[in-house]
């Protein structure tokens, strides 16, 4: 390990079985900011090196700000963007476990041309609140199958993973990349996939399988090749992550491609944020089978595909096990309608074989609210599979209802039989604007009233609706309508923010274009 003590006056040379913990000037020291080598230090104070004894990496008992890094990371004055700061330096590479504390930034960096930093299988990443990571060009973070982030942040003190670059912009590093062992559908026979980015094996048959803690943490910048060729990272990554994973209050911020992305697995998620991504804002495929409720998502108007993203298996549609997620409150603000008819922007798009449920979300400022793409996707539809439910569509249209497939040589192999008769009304028989305001499925095309429009240049977007308008009732209107759903909240609202209730996207998130370093 590298001390320089004249640029890095708070990181004593305290080693520990191999590592070095930063922020106490005395080994044994109970210090507020730091370690101390004391086992079982004061929890009060933060000393101590035993989270579970008051230790000073563990935020719930003691709250040290000090990282435990192996002998290989250096701790020195480096340049990070415009600025000259103390950085840790992490290489490209295979680590164990390491705590990485507020103390001083990091810096996620690869001399070899593309390259990631993996957790390896059995070790834990532990990351404490207010802890910024800055990551360089053409490499990300690689959470192996077996392995474990533990990423708590808080509202005041959120974790961010952000571009090392002097000008930050979409794409500048990689990703965050989580790999578990729950079941996926892409392995051709086999249980498992490999992922995409070089980021190994993922999946398995634990659906309970548990990949860590992702709480108050914001990912800026995201989505660049990573070195592979047209493969770009999404700006989360869940791949094969099992529902013994907890995921609240997360933000992907102006992602080049997709913003987060669920491949297989069960991970169940609350209080998720996407902004300004330049692909897909949330995407899921290969068999994802997780809860989801309370997203937001906001498109901004120079770059985006759709808000939503709803696949199952590209290559085979109907694999098993099935694309199967349910939602709930979600708020989708699209880039605004378009008048080309031939590619209009879609807000929600379903397809490839998926199934699932959408309850109690509101879909906005796009020129088509819903869009339902291949015959498997109807097959699932019409058999009752896909259920869609008291939403608020305020789009130019609400459903995309001229569909039509064609093959290779251009002629009509698929044509929908029903203009999405069977998600937006149980037992409909007619097709058209009518079959969207069906009392049955309580679905509603009305304005939401939100008190700015997403293209107002130089504002900030708003996702609480009127207290007054179609969004707010006073019956449940989640997945708890039609039986029990243990993950879900009970809500009487359409859409991620109750607007009689608490802004949870307040003081933790970002919404410019340029994210506050």
């Amino acid at each position: 390990m590298k001390l320089e003590t004249n640029l890095f006056p708070l990181c004593a040379g305290l080693v520990l079985a191999g590592s070095v913990a930063c922020g106490a000037s005395d080994p044994n020291e109970d210090n507020v900011t730091g370690l101390g080598s004391t086992p079982d230090g004061d929890a009060t104070n933060g000393g101590g090196n035993n989270p579970d004894n008051g230790g000073g990496n563990g935020p719930t008992n003691g709250g040290g700000s000090g990282s435990i890094l192996p002998d290989s990371i250096e701790c020195e004055d480096t340049r990070v963007g415009s600025i000259r700061r103390s950085v840790c330096t992490v290489e490209a590479g295979t680590y164990g476990d390491m705590t990485w504390g507020p103390d001083h930034p990091f810096l996620l960096t690869t001399d070899l041309g593309a390259g990631n930093v993996f957790i390896q299988a059995g070790a834990t990443l532990t990351i404490l609140p207010g802890t910024t990571i800055f990551v360089d060009s053409n490499i990300g973070l690689v959470i192996e199958p077996g392995a474990r982030i533990v990423a708590d942040g808080t509202a005041a003190d959120p974790i961010v993973f952000t571009s090392s670059a002097d000008t930050p912009s979409r794409g500048d590093w990689g990703g965050l990349v989580i790999n578990g062992f729950a079941p996926v559908n892409c392995g051709e026979g086999s249980i498992t996939c490999r992922g995409s980015w070089l980021s190994g094996v993922y999946g398995g048959n634990d659906p309970d399988d548990d990949s860590g803690v992702l709480r108050y943490v914001r990912v800026e910048y995201p989505g660049n090749s990573g070195g592979a060729v047209d493969d770009l990272f999404s700006g989360i990554s869940f791949q094969g992550v099992g529902r013994g994973t907890t995921v609240e209050y997360v933000q992907v911020h102006l992602a080049h491609d997709d913003g987060i992305r669920f491949s297989g697995g069960t991970v169940n998620a609350k209080h998720l944020v996407v902004t300004g991504a330049g692909g897909d804002s949330i995407d899921w495929t290969f068999g994802f089978q997780g809860n989801i409720q309370y997203a937001v998502i906001q498109q901004y108007d120079d770059e985006g595909d759709r808000g939503i993203e709803a696949n199952n298996n590209f290559a085979d549609n109907d694999a098993l096990p099935r694309s199967d997620p349910v939602l709930s409150n979600f708020t989708v603000r699209g880039r605004g309608p378009n008048i080309d008819t031939m590619y209009p922007r879609i807000n929600t798009l379903f397809r490839e074989g998926m199934s699932g449920q959408m309850w109690a979300s509101i879909l906005s400022d796009s020129a088509v609210c819903i869009d339902v793409d291949q015959e498997a996707t109807w097959d699932q539809l019409l058999a009752g599979n896909i259920a869609f439910r008291n939403n608020v569509l305020n789009c130019t249209e609400p459903y995309n209802d001229n569909e039509v497939e064609d093959d290779d040589d251009g002629n009509v192999k698929f044509e929908d039989p029903c203009a999405l008769s069977g998600i937006l009304a149980d037992g409909a028989t007619t097709c058209g604007d009518q079959v969207v305001t069906n009392p049955s499925a309580g679905n509603v095309a009305a304005d939401p009233g939100f008190s700015l429009l997403v293209t107002e240049a130089g504002r900030a977007p708003v996702f609480i609706p009127s207290a007054s308008g179609p969004a707010v009732g006073t019956t449940e209107r989640g997945p708890d309508e039609h039986g029990d759903h243990p993950f879900f909240d009970s809500v009487t609202f359409s859409g991620a923010i109750d607007p009689n209730g608490t802004d949870w996207t307040a003081s933790w998130t970002v919404f410019s274009p340029d994210a506050t370093r």
